[in-house]
């Protein structure tokens, strides 16, 4: 596993937006047994991620750029997109499949984000992604509400 953090997201608030982002994919990425989650904006740009290790980091970057083609708004064939990503995960050492890597598209504040999960397929891995889409909108909010003020 990449994650470098255990301990309970409640200990570890912060009202920085990118600090508290990151302790939400850690807890989430723990309680749900995900092995990454990585934040996209719409262009690819890494913009969070549950990890914070060199290897790591490489792999966030890594799904971010895949993410604006893999969320289906490219003509480019869904299955050539997986496996050129499934060749550059095995460059990095990783050797996860298609089916275990998930893209979703959802917006905060009209911005428009793909969060990209990896992790074993199944009911879990929904309900993974869908808390952290929830966290992710209120803590974004927030500190847009925050700058605004």
């Amino acid at each position: 596993m990449l994650r470098a953090h255990t301990s309970d997201r409640r200990q570890r608030r912060s009202y920085d937006r990118d600090t508290a982002t990151h302790y939400l994919l850690v807890h989430v990425a723990d309680q749900f047994g995900l092995e990454a989650f990585a934040i996209a904006d719409e262009d690819g740009a890494l913009q969070a991620t549950s990890t914070d290790s060199p290897s790591g980091d490489a792999l966030s970057t890594l799904l971010a750029q895949y993410s604006p083609a893999l969320s289906c708004r490219v003509n480019t064939p869904r299955s050539a997109l997986l496996e050129a990503l499934e060749t550059d995960l095995e460059h990095l050492g990783m050797g996860w499949t298609q089916d275990e890597v998930m893209v979703r598209e959802f917006h905060v504040d009209g911005q428009r984000m793909l969060l990209t999960a990896v992790g074993e397929p199944g009911t879990m891995r929904e309900v993974g992604v869908y808390r952290t889409i929830m966290g992710i909108r209120r803590i974004w909010h927030e500190a847009h509400d925050v700058q605004a003020a």
